[in-house]
C-alpha cells in the first residue's frame, strides 16, 4: 500500500493547477489545515466529520501561486478560506466549516488553484 501511494505521487505534474476536494457530513466548528496532499482536521465544537472523503488532483505546491480560492460550496452553514497557503504556514491552507445548526450536515467544497507565470 506505501509502495502504491509512492508511485502515485510520481504521476503529479507539480507544475500544474490543481484542486483539493471534500465532502462529508460536519457538525460544530471544524478547520481543515491541507499542505501538499494531507489533510488534518480538528474539531472545535460539536462531534467529529463523519463520512469524510477528501481528493487531491496533486498537492499543493510549496510556492506562491496566481489563485487559490474555495468553489462549489455546498452546506447550510459557513465556509471559508481562512489562511490561503504562504511561506510563513509552510504553505498550508486553512479552510474552517461552521455549522451552528443541531446536528450534523453534510457539506462539499472545492479548492482550486492557479501558478503564477
Amino acid at each position: 500500500s506505501v509502495q502504491a501511494n509512492v508511485s502515485r505521487a510520481r504521476d503529479y505534474d507539480r507544475d500544474a493547477n490543481g484542486e483539493f476536494a471534500f465532502r462529508g457530513r460536519v457538525d460544530g466548528l471544524t478547520a481543515f489545515y491541507i499542505r501538499s496532499d494531507q489533510v488534518r482536521t480538528q474539531v472545535f465544537t460539536g462531534s467529529r466529520s463523519r463520512g469524510e472523503r477528501f481528493a487531491f488532483s496533486q498537492p499543493i505546491p510549496a510556492r506562491r501561486m496566481e489563485s487559490f480560492e474555495i468553489v462549489d460550496v455546498r452546506g447550510r452553514g459557513k465556509v471559508d478560506l481562512v489562511e490561503r497557503p504562504w511561506e510563513g504556514n509552510d504553505y498550508t491552507a486553512v479552510v474552517r466549516i461552521q455549522d451552528d445548526s443541531r446536528g450534523a450536515a453534510d457539506y462539499a467544497f472545492r479548492l482550486v488553484w492557479r501558478r503564477q507565470n
